[in-house]
């Protein structure tokens, strides 16, 4: 009888451990998963999201990154039903620059000297999480849209201290290749 049950243990097991498991890339942008180039796994019912965004200009430099578990509610080959919890961070760095009035001085020829300019440089952190409920629609055999609505509460850091900003309701959007 222990080496039936050993089997049988043993069968539903293996049978267990073929879990599907789907991994995607590609692009999205959203208040609770961030902005970029985004990465997904999926198993099961559970899933683990990924994006980030740096972002450069001569002027200024942006950062954003999130990570956002997914839980499925309901999944067919067409797509599906889905709850999410993001957490997404950013750092900004911007410079402004303000040129001051001229103060007469003059080159030989006779034009105002340049002055140089007042750089101002600011720097704004910040995060947002909050739970949220998505679809998404599989097309063309590979590919995924979703797109979830989440509740997303908004704070920003300044100086020392973390300050509400903002409740935000604006959607999540993916597109993504499903390998």
């Amino acid at each position: 009888m222990k080496k039936i049950f050993l089997a049988l243990s043993l069968v539903s097991s293996l049978a267990i451990a073929e879990e599907t498991k789907n991994v995607s890339l590609g692009f999205g942008a959203g208040p609770t998963i961030g902005a970029g180039f985004v990465g997904r796994y999926e198993w099961e019912r559970w899933g683990v999201q990924g994006a980030a965004l740096p972002y450069y200009t001569n002027d200024s430099a942006t950062i954003i990154e999130g990570v956002t578990a997914l839980y499925s509610l309901d999944t067919n080959k067409h797509g599906g039903f889905y709850l999410s919890y993001g957490v997404v961070g950013w750092h900004r760095k911007s410079m402004l620059y303000e040129y001051p009035p001229s103060d007469g001085k003059l080159d030989p020829n006779g034009n105002p000297l340049p002055i140089d300019p007042i750089i101002t440089r600011t720097w704004t952190n910040g995060f947002a999480t909050g739970p949220g409920f998505g679809m998404k629609f599989k097309f063309l055999d590979s590919y995924v849209f979703a797109f979830d609505l989440p509740a997303a509460v908004v704070f920003e850091v300044k100086g020392n201290k973390v300050v509400f900003d903002s409740l935000r309701p604006w959607p999540n959007v993916v597109l993504l290749y499903n390998f």
